[in-house]
Parts: C-alpha cells; sequence; structure tokens
C-alpha cells in the first residue's frame, strides 16, 4: 500500500484522504487526480511558500516543504500546465537530524522553521539570503484559457444547473486530464434524468 509524498493541486471535488491499506487509489484512475510533482519516500509535514521573502525571485515564487523523517525541506517550483500545474523541485536545506515540523516567512523576510517531535530536540532556524536585493515583479493578473474553463466548470460542482451538461459534456474528452475531471465532476452534481441517455448515445 506504498504511496510516494506527493505535492498535489487542491482543486474541487477532489479525493486525496490518506488510506493506509490497500485501497489506496492508484494516479492513472479517471477519478483520481494525478500529483503535481512525486517526491519520493517521506513524511510530510508543514509547507509555505516563499511570497514575501527576501530571497532571489526563484525561491519568493516557490512552495517549501518539510520532511520531518529524511530531515529535508524541498524548493518545489511550480509550472502552469493546460489548466493545473507541473514542478520541478530540489533539496533546499537538508540535515541529521533535522526533523522540520512547520515552515513559515517571518516578517524580516528570512524563512523560519522549527523541528522536534518524537524524542528529537526542538530547535527553531532561520535562514536569510545576504546577497543583493532583488525586487519582486508586481503579480500576473492574466488567467490562461485552461484555467478559466476549469474554473467555469467548477462553478456547476456541488449545485445543479441547466447550462451544466451542455458545458461540460463535450469536455468529458478534453486531452487536458483536469479539464476532463472538472467536467465529471460537474455532470455528476447534475440530475442523472438529464445525462443518462448521453450515455448510452456515445
Amino acid at each position: 500500500w506504498y504511496r510516494p509524498t506527493n505535492i498535489f493541486h487542491l482543486v474541487s471535488g477532489a479525493d486525496f484522504g490518506w488510506r493506509q491499506s490497500d485501497k489506496n487509489l492508484p494516479a492513472y484512475y479517471p477519478d483520481n487526480p494525478p500529483p503535481v510533482r512525486e517526491v519520493g519516500p517521506g513524511s510530510p509535514t508543514g509547507i509555505a511558500f516563499g511570497t514575501g521573502a527576501a530571497f532571489p525571485l526563484r525561491y519568493q515564487r516557490a512552495l517549501f516543504a518539510c520532511d520531518w523523517s529524511y530531515g529535508r525541506i524541498y524548493a518545489v517550483h511550480l509550472k502552469p500546465r493546460g489548466a493545473t500545474f507541473d514542478a520541478d523541485w530540489e533539496f533546499f536545506v537538508s540535515g541529521r537530524p533535522l526533523a522540520s515540523t512547520d515552515i513559515q516567512v517571518g516578517p524580516d523576510g528570512a524563512l523560519y522553521f522549527v523541528t522536534g517531535d518524537r524524542g528529537t530536540p526542538g530547535h527553531l532556524y532561520r535562514i536569510y539570503w545576504d546577497g543583493a536585493p532583488e525586487a519582486t515583479p508586481p503579480p500576473t493578473t492574466s488567467v490562461s484559457p485552461f484555467v478559466r474553463l476549469r474554473r467555469e466548470l467548477e462553478a456547476h460542482h456541488g449545485r445543479q444547473d441547466a447550462r451544466a451538461i451542455g458545458r461540460a459534456w463535450p469536455l468529458l474528452g478534453s486531452p487536458d486530464r483536469a479539464l476532463r475531471y472538472a467536467a465529471r465532476v460537474a455532470v455528476e452534481h447534475q440530475d442523472v434524468m438529464r445525462w443518462q441517455q448521453r450515455v448510452f448515445d456515445a
């Protein structure tokens, strides 16, 4: 029942519940969104974005993820991919022992994290950048057509709408898996009498 530590994009209607059994849902199941990035063995704890950190731009935009058991902090670099994300990662901090439990950007722009638990001593660490300041560019307000379409489909999740079937049905065959997922969840929330015949006509 082993599963690696994963970074997920938490989208509407998805089930990311932990199952420590043979009932795990493989990533290739159509009703189980795949991870943005598979990291490998670990014990995930705290996460924080580098927003507000006085770091090089690459790390201001990174997602920092703690791994308690292996004494690591990952810097995950997200990249848009269709209606969701892909990501690269790197080891940002590691040590033995370094049982990191939580992480946060402080008001001084440094990155703080704490360690401890299960008989290991607790410590507070501060990471700062002593290079030249790197200005943060203004945030982009543009949204890709894929993301916009996914959000439109997600607006039909959890409620019935006469327009939902017409909008979602053609996207059940989209090459973008995130759009297929959002479309399926939108359809499932509609009255089955509105769409069951389409299944047999397809």
